[in-house]
This record gives structure tokens, C-alpha cells and sequence, in this order.
């Protein structure tokens, strides 16, 4: 995906009921869905969907991805992901790669 849930919720992204469902549609879905992959962000982290299990307790249902852009922009570093993935389609691992600007002699 390109902008990751739970980002700027508001009329310029993700509007409320659009985040609601697709959450939803996550739970729905969680045995099927392996990982969520979104880039194209300034920071690179991940962010987890929850739901509730029969005790009440919140329990995760699903791990959100997020890479920073290739693109430096402000303060960010440059950066991508290489997945390696089964042949069966899972994702097995993935490697971090990143271009750390004030090693460089560009002028920032």
C-alpha cells in the first residue's frame, strides 16, 4: 500500500469510516493476510491492527510495515526494504537498507 492506516486520519487521507473498515476487513482476514507493506512514509516502523480476544484483552491481529521513502525529505534518511520470500508466497525475512545522508558529502 502506499499511505499506511492509522496516518493522517482526516479528509486528506484515511477518512474515519475508511480506516474502520479496513481494520474490519483485517480482523475479517487475519488467518489469510501474512503482513501489510506500505511505503512512500518519512519514518520507518510498524504499527500493529488490535482486537479484542475473549477475555477483553486486546490482541494483535495483524502487523503493518511501513518503510521510509527513497526520496529523502526533511530529516529522513533515504531507505528500502528487500523481502525474501517462500516459495509458497510467505514472507520469510527482509533486509533494511538505508543511505545515511550525513555520511555523505551532500549538502543537507
Amino acid at each position: 500500500g502506499h499511505v499506511p492506516p492509522g496516518n493522517k486520519v482526516g479528509s486528506n487521507n484515511f477518512c474515519p469510516q475508511h480506516l474502520k473498515d479496513l481494520e474490519d476487513l483485517t480482523r475479517d482476514f487475519a488467518d489469510i493476510i501474512e503482513v501489510q507493506l506500505y511505503g512512500d512514509h518519512s519514518n520507518d516502523e510498524f504499527r500493529m491492527i488490535w482486537d479484542k480476544n475473549e477475555d477483553g484483552n486486546a490482541e494483535a491481529v495483524s502487523a503493518v510495515l511501513v518503510s521510509a521513502g527513497v526520496t529523502p525529505r526533511k530529516h529522513c534518511n533515504p531507505s528500502w526494504r528487500l523481502f525474501e520470500v517462500s516459495d509458497d508466497h510467505e514472507v520469510v525475512d527482509f533486509t533494511q537498507y538505508f543511505l545515511r545522508l550525513a555520511d555523505t558529502d551532500i549538502k543537507l
